[in-house]
């Protein structure tokens, strides 16, 4: 039961806060004169029309029908594959190339230090 009062008391007193504010916001708020802005006059769609340009020998000759040669420009079908050439070579196989790494080590020079002496 207390619970329940304390609930409902916390809601009223914030339902009164929020009434409050916002009554005392309205209150100092000021009065907002609109002002009306001349606008340029609009252009017609008449007016806005794109501009016509003329078609180089190139576009003139692909307007006309010109297309190009089935085999102007190799699709991968038209490439041969390296795989099939290499395993046929060797018999089958597939040729094994063997790489060698040789690690060298060099040890790290100690820091000279110009202002000390070895003992």
């Amino acid at each position: 039961m207390d619970s329940a009062l304390g609930s409902s008391l916390f809601f009223i007193m914030y339902f009164d806060m929020m009434v409050l504010t916002t009554l005392s916001c309205l209150k100092k708020r000021t009065e907002i004169t609109i002002k009306k802005i001349d606008q340029p006059p609009t252009r017609t769609s008449a007016l806005l029309q794109p501009k016509a340009i003329e078609l180089n020998q190139k576009e003139k000759l692909i307007k006309g029908g010109l297309k190009t040669g089935k085999y102007a420009y190799p699709t991968f079908d038209d490439i041969k594959s390296d795989w099939s050439d290499k395993e046929q070579k060797t018999g089958g196989h597939k040729k094994s190339v063997r790489f060698v790494f040789v690690l060298t080590y060099d040890p790290p020079k100690p820091l000279a230090f110009s202002n000390r002496t070895a003992l």
